[in-house]
């Protein structure tokens, strides 16, 4: 994980990392089964400090109180953060909201995330050797105001804008694309999201869904998983402060890339 502080940590992203395997049917009940380690240590005594968010015939999904929500589906595991907000009664009042996650940086909460993905991945059901893995997702969400934005998203921005001589002032932006970064055996692919919505005083949303799609298939185990996505953690975020600066937005450098 890189050491150095991210623009996703000055701004409070939230992180969701998730792998895409190939297909296995197991019912609901049988993930829970697989899945009892992880749950028990979150059992309290009075009650447990889960919630189960969906529960059908192929699928589970469960929220902890801290924050980590972990979604099984046949072909993905993912565990991604949400902040966790409850009622606290108060004396002679109204209640207050209480946060109940922690509003820990970006990079922190991503590397919590991704050493729980690799704790319940292995445990899914499913015989030796038969669950693998093919991809890695990892994704940052960042509510800001256009204003304090990084360059690079206020330049992309303007750039798409440009055919109007204007900045947009509602959009909904995609754009999927290789990354020309490939290494031995992978191939590399972010889709960006750019959301601004037309009521009044709506923020910029900002998600970054980078991806690596592996030639051969993965083993889920966590001697496997666990440096697997330590690098791929640390590409990401390279990438990210890659499309924070801008550069790729300046019309000089496109032109030198394109040879025009």
């Amino acid at each position: 994980m890189a050491a150095s502080k991210s623009w996703c940590d000055k701004l409070a992203s939230v992180p969701t990392v998730g792998f895409r395997m190939l297909p296995h049917y197991a019912s609901g009940d049988a993930i829970i089964d697989g899945l009892s380690p992880v749950l028990n240590r979150m059992a309290g005594i009075e009650k447990p400090s889960f919630q189960v968010v969906q529960q059908t015939s192929f699928d589970f999904q469960f929220q902890a109180d801290n924050g980590f929500h972990y979604a099984i589906e046949p072909t993905k595991a993912v565990v991604s953060f949400r902040h966790r907000m409850k009622a606290k009664p108060t004396s002679g009042g109204p209640p207050i909201m209480e946060m109940m996650s922690s509003p820990l940086p970006y990079t922190a909460l991503l590397q919590e995330a991704a050493s729980r993905l690799v704790e319940a991945a292995p445990l899914l059901p499913g015989r030796k050797g038969a669950r693998v893995l093919q991809r890695v997702g990892i994704m940052s969400v960042t509510t800001v105001d256009k204003e304090e934005a990084p360059p690079g998203i206020v330049r992309f921005i303007d750039y798409v804008g440009r055919p109007w001589r204007t900045s947009p002032e509602f959009f909904e932006i995609t754009v999927a694309s290789e990354l020309g970064a490939t290494g031995k055996g992978w191939k590399d692919r972010c889709i960006h999201t750019l959301k601004k919505s037309e009521e009044a005083e709506s923020l910029l949303t900002i998600q970054l869904d980078w991806q690596r799609e592996y030639e051969a298939e993965k083993a889920l185990t966590e001697d496997v998983l666990r440096p697997l996505l330590v690098n791929c953690s640390g590409d990401a975020l390279k990438y990210f402060e890659d499309v924070a600066e801008g550069s790729r937005f300046d019309e000089e450098l496109i032109s030198e890339t394109a040879g025009v």
